[in-house]
C-alpha cells in the first residue's frame, strides 16, 4: 500500500497538493460501498439504493454475494412507497461466484461499471431494451459467459464490457452502436462469429480484440458496408468479411419432408427413434399434423398431432379432446410463455435467455425456458427469492425441444435426446448446436410442504390419490421418478 501511496503523490510538479487530492479520491471510493451498504434496504434477497425523491430503487452490492438464479422485479415496495427499479449499482455483482443466472427487467436503464466482472457461473444475459451504453468492465472475467443480448439502441460498448468471456463464441452488435473501446473483446479465446448490423463502420481502439485469435474469427457485416470495413483496422484483420444473411428469417417447425431423429436410452434397451409427417387431419375448424413413428415392422405407428399458427406451435390430446401450447418461438428472454393454476399451484415456463445461432449457413433461434412449480401455500415473491428449483428446456425453432418433439422441457427420467433432423438433403446434428449452446437444468430445491403433506400430482397437474404407478410425478415442488 505504501508503494501505490508514494506513486500516486508523486505524479506532477505540486506534489503535496496533488496526494492530497488522491488520497481523498482513494479514501472516498474506499468508503462508497459502505455507505451504500449501510443506506440499502433488502427486499426478497436483493438489495437496493431507494432515491425517494423521484421513487427508483437501484440494485445494489449484497454483503454476503448473490448466488443461484437472480430475478430482478420490475418494482418494490417499501414502506407503502412503490419504486420503480430503474439501475444497477457499479460493481453489484462483483464476483458473484455462484450466481448461474440473472433476469433483468426492462424498467431497467443503466448498468454500471463492473456490475457482473468476475461472476465465473453466469452463462447467458440479456441486456434491457432502454440501456444505451454498456459500461467499462460489465461482463469481465465471466468465464463461461456464452449468449449475451445485446439490444437495438445500444450506442457505445465500454472498455473490458467482455474483457476474457473465453467461452463467448459469437456476439451480435446492433446497428445502433457507433464506439467500441479498448480491450473490449480482448482474450475471447473461442470467439468464432461476430454479426455486427452497423452499416456505417463503428469507432474502435485497435486493442479491442488484443489476444482474441481475430483471423480465426469470421465477421458478419451488411452486404453494402462489406468493402468499408475491409479498409479500416482492426476490421480488415478477420479471417474474412461476409455480408449477412437475414436473422430474423422463421423457420416453421412442421415442414413436409422434415424427419426427426431421437435416441433413446434406458440403459438396457437403446433405439433410434424416427419421426415424421404423415398427413394431414381436420378437427373442429384447425388442421393438425398427424407426426408418425417409422419402423421397419410398422412404418406408421401414430405418435401425436401438432399445428402451427405464426411461432406458436399447439399439440391435440385426442384422449383429453383439447389442445395445449406447446412451444412459441416469438417470446424474448424475460417473458411468460405461460401461466397455469394446477390443483392450486402455480406452473410458470418462462424465457431465460434468446440466442441466434448459425449451422451451415442457415440462423436458428436459440431459447432457454424454465418451468417453475409454485406450491399453493407460497407466495411467487417468496418462491423467487427462496431460490427454489426449476427444470429446463432448450428450444430451437424448425427443430423444437433438445428432448423430444412434445416434450418442451427435460424432466428427471426422460430417456430421450434430439439426435439430428434431416429436410432438403440437409443432415443437422444435435452434438453441432450443442457447440453453441448449453443446457441450464440445475438441481432441484425441495420445497417443503406443510404439515409434511407430501401431495403427488402427474405431469398435468392431477391430485393422485393411492400409490402412484410406475412414472414421473410432481412432489414437493418438484419431479420424482416412481
Amino acid at each position: 500500500m505504501s508503494c501505490l501511496l508514494i506513486e500516486v503523490c508523486l505524479d506532477g510538479d505540486n506534489w503535496k497538493e496533488n496526494c492530497m487530492k488522491k488520497l481523498l479520491s482513494i479514501f472516498t471510493l474506499m468508503l462508497l460501498p459502505m455507505l451504500a451498504r449501510a443506506d440499502a434496504i433488502e427486499i426478497g434477497g436483493i438489495y437496493y439504493n431507494l432515491a425517494k425523491e423521484t421513487k427508483e430503487a437501484e440494485v445494489t452490492s449484497n454483503p454476503s454475494k448473490y448466488k443461484g438464479s437472480i430475478i430482478i422485479p420490475e418494482s418494490i415496495k417499501y414502506e407503502g412507497v412503490t419504486y420503480s427499479v430503474t439501475s444497477i449499482s457499479s460493481r453489484a455483482f462483483y464476483n458473484c461466484l455462484s450466481m448461474s443466472d440473472i433476469t433483468i427487467p426492462n424498467s431497467v436503464t443503466k448498468i454500471g461499471n463492473e456490475a457482473f466482472w468476475g461472476c465465473y457461473d453466469l452463462w447467458h444475459v440479456t441486456i434491457p431494451d432502454k440501456v444505451t451504453k454498456i459500461e467499462n468492465g460489465t461482463f469481465g472475467e465471466c468465464f463461461t459467459l456464452r449468449l449475451v443480448y445485446i439490444p437495438e439502441g445500444v450506442i457505445t460498448i465500454g472498455g473490458s464490457a467482455f474483457f476474457r468471456c473465453w467461452h463467448m463464441t459469437s456476439i451480435i452488435i446492433p446497428s445502433s452502436v457507433t464506439f467500441i473501446d479498448g480491450w473490449t473483446f480482448s482474450y475471447c479465446e473461442k470467439l468464432k462469429d461476430i454479426y455486427c448490423y452497423a452499416e456505417n463502420v463503428p469507432n474502435i481502439r485497435d486493442n479491442s480484440f488484443l489476444g482474441t485469435e481475430i483471423e480465426n474469427v469470421t465477421l458478419h457485416v451488411p452486404a453494402a458496408s462489406v468493402s468499408a470495413y475491409q479498409t479500416v483496422e482492426p476490421w480488415k484483420n478477420f479471417k474474412g468479411i461476409a455480408a449477412l444473411t437475414d436473422l430474423d428469417k422463421y423457420h416453421p417447425l412442421l415442414e413436409n419432408g422434415k424427419v426427426w431423429e431421437y435416441s433413446y436410452n434406458n440403459g438396457v434397451n437403446p433405439y433410434m427413434k424416427r419421426l415424421t409427417i404423415g398427413g394431414d387431419t381436420i378437427i373442429g375448424n384447425q388442421t393438425y399434423k398427424k407426426i408418425v413413428e417409422f419402423r421397419s415392422s410398422n412404418p406408421q405407428t401414430f405418435e401425436m398431432l401438432l399445428r402451427e399458427e405464426g411461432r406458436k406451435v399447439y399439440c391435440y390430446y385426442p384422449n383429453q379432446n383439447s389442445e395445449t401450447l406447446l412451444y412459441d418461438f416469438g417470446k424474448n428472454a424475460g417473458e411468460i410463455i405461460s401461466r397455469e393454476i394446477k390443483n392450486g399451484d402455480t406452473w410458470i415456463r418462462k424465457v431465460i435467455a434468446v440466442d441466434t445461432i448459425m449451422y451451415k449457413t442457415k440462423f436458428f433461434r436459440c431459447m432457454t425456458v424454465h418451468e417453475y412449480v409454485i406450491p399453493d401455500y407460497m407466495s411467487e415473491e417468496a418462491f423467487f427469492a427462496g431460490n427454489y428449483g426449476y427444470d429446463s428446456g432448450i428450444w430451437v425453432e424448425g427443430i423444437g425441444s433438445l428432448s423430444y418433439l412434445d416434450t418442451p422441457i427435460t424432466y428427471p427420467g426422460n430417456y430421450y435426446s434430439f439426435f439430428q433432423y434431416r429436410l432438403d438433403g440437409m443432415t443437422f446434428k444435435q452434438k453441432d448446436f450443442m457447440d453453441a449452446i448449453t443446457n441450464d437444468i440445475q438441481p432441484v430445491k425441495a420445497v417443503n410442504r406443510v404439515n409434511n403433506n407430501d401431495v403427488i400430482y402427474d405431469l398435468q397437474g392431477r391430485r393422485i390419490q393411492g400409490e402412484p404407478q410406475k412414472g414421473l410425478y410432481i412432489q414437493n415442488g418438484k419431479k420424482i421418478l416412481k
